[in-house]
């Protein structure tokens, strides 16, 4: 895979575009998307985004809506920890969710734990979101931790894991 743009295997049937690394152009777009995927307790603030595209441990990948278009219609964001990737985030366009971007991206983001060599993902969910939950279970995530007050006060989280070696990866929907 090139590192700076991803031909779509399995990419959901009419999505626009390639995905690509994200670049502070971008900017824009990923607060919107946070503004309109997230409740405001849950996103990031544009300096936590920025510092993010500068981080080379972190990678920001972004898919446009369409040749050369400067809107987005889902990114994720991986960070690269000691012997796992951690699934920062990942926001869909509400327009474009249901199509399959959401296994999209989890598909690719396995696919960079690969090839970075970690054999363990991990991520945190919304502990309220019981829908979330199971999406993410049927991507091959279990529950692991609960994490009390992880958003903000009353806001837990489940901290969840996918361990990439000999286990399948992904239940049928």
């Amino acid at each position: 895979m090139k590192p700076e743009t991803v031909a779509a295997v399995r990419k959901p049937q009419g999505a626009p575009g390639l995905l690509r690394r994200a670049q502070v152009s971008d900017l824009e777009e990923l607060m919107r998307l946070e503004s309109v995927c997230f409740e405001a307790w849950r996103r990031d603030s544009r300096r936590m985004i920025r510092e993010s595209l500068g981080n080379p441990r972190h990678e920001t990948w972004v898919c446009p809506d369409g040749p050369g278009g400067a809107g987005l219609t889902a990114t994720l964001t991986l960070r690269r920890l000691p012997g796992r990737l951690r699934v920062y985030s990942l926001a869909t366009d509400p327009h474009w969710q249901g199509r399959g971007m959401g296994r999209f991206l989890m598909d690719f983001a396995r696919g960079r734990a690969a090839e970075c060599g970690l054999p363990v993902m991990r991520l945190e969910a919304d502990a309220d979101q019981a829908s979330l939950l199971e999406w993410y279970e049927r991507q091959g995530f279990t529950r692991e931790t609960l994490l009390k007050d992880f958003y903000a006060p009353g806001r837990d989280a489940w901290r969840m894991i996918s361990n990439l070696v000999g286990e399948p990866s992904v239940r049928p929907e």
